[in-house]
């Protein structure tokens, strides 16, 4: 078997092993139990939640007390970064959505170690 079969057989092995991810990482906090949270964030001491499917940072504000919170949701409400403003029981209540990482992941190729390497040990022995 020639070499250029042989690399054409281990990428399409290891493109039918590849799996696509939607999860993000995103952060999950609120202004009342840490300052580090309040709209000029500051990542230390903030927990990352894996494996959300959507981002949300929301604002609230009634009588000047303003409470800011960021979560991670596990149901998709959207499908582009947007951001809804409305008035609630007196409170204004700002809620934005993201998909990145951060806020927070694109949709992306993850190649296991495992796929990888079986992908290389069968190249290998088709080459004997």
């Amino acid at each position: 078997m020639d070499a250029m079969k042989l690399v054409c057989i281990v990428f399409v092995l290891v493109g039918f092993l590849a799996g696509v991810s939607d999860a993000i990482k995103c952060y999950e906090c609120d202004s009342i139990k840490s300052p580090n949270c309040k709209d000029e964030f500051k990542k230390k001491g903030i927990p990352v939640k894996e494996n959300c499917l959507e981002c949300m940072k929301t604002k609230s504000s009634k009588d000047g007390l303003q409470i800011l919170s960021r979560t991670c949701n596990l149901n998709k409400l959207g499908t582009t970064d947007e951001c809804k403003q409305e008035k609630t029981n007196g409170a204004e209540v700002n809620m934005c959505t993201c998909y990145k990482d951060g806020c927070n992941g694109t949709p992306r190729v993850t190649i296991p170690f495992i796929s990888l390497l079986t992908g290389v040990l069968v190249a290998l022995k088709l080459m004997h």
